[in-house]
């Protein structure tokens, strides 16, 4: 597998996590398949120690981030996708970080998406009317996708970042971040 030393935005892995000034908990790079999904949740929620309602924000979001690497990332080792994805615990809270390559020909739906869901500025009434007009239009161009995101973005409450960088080729490393936010006490 040559995905860690062939794209030139690996390199910035390391600032993508340090700019969330806090400590990465967890960091995997590799193939998504059943069994490496199953031990990362495992041992990310031994990890969390804030109560349940933050542990299922922070999996959810994971999953639905996780999801996406293993069934739409262009580069495949086997029939699993490759990324890397990052849980990141600051005093505000988590980050869950993600990147994957994605083809040209899906980039600019797919940006144009990511967008939408950026500039509703974390309007949960905006984010589900937006969802609900995404299940109407079909499943093509892997549709589900999008909606997940969508849902990550209502579940964590807090802003959705990303960034795009063309790689060789008719291709992109999408990476993405989804932060949740854990309540001062007093503001619960």
């Amino acid at each position: 597998m040559d995905f860690l030393g062939r794209h030139e935005s690996m390199l910035r892995l390391s600032t993508d996590i340090q700019d969330i000034h806090g400590k990465n908990i967890m960091l995997y790079k590799g193939a998504f398949g059943v069994v490496p999904f199953s031990m990362i949740e495992t041992y990310c929620e031994q990890l969390i120690e804030q109560g349940s309602l933050i542990r299922k924000k922070v999996r959810f979001v994971f999953v639905e981030l996780a999801q996406n690497i293993n069934r739409y990332s262009v580069e495949r080792d086997n029939d699993e996708g490759v990324g890397f994805i990052s849980i990141c615990q600051s005093n505000d809270g988590y980050a869950i970080v993600s990147g994957n390559m994605t083809s040209g020909q899906n980039h600019k739906r797919l940006m144009d998406r990511l967008v939408n869901i950026a500039s509703l500025n974390n309007d949960k009434e905006e984010l589900h009317l937006y969802k609900r007009r995404l299940m109407k239009e079909g499943v093509a161009f892997s549709e589900n996708a999008n909606i997940g995101l969508v849902q990550s973005a209502i579940v964590a409450c807090s802003r959705f970042y990303y960034e795009s960088v063309k790689t060789d080729g008719d291709k992109y490393f999408i990476t993405l971040k989804i932060e949740i936010k854990v309540p001062k006490i007093g503001n619960l």
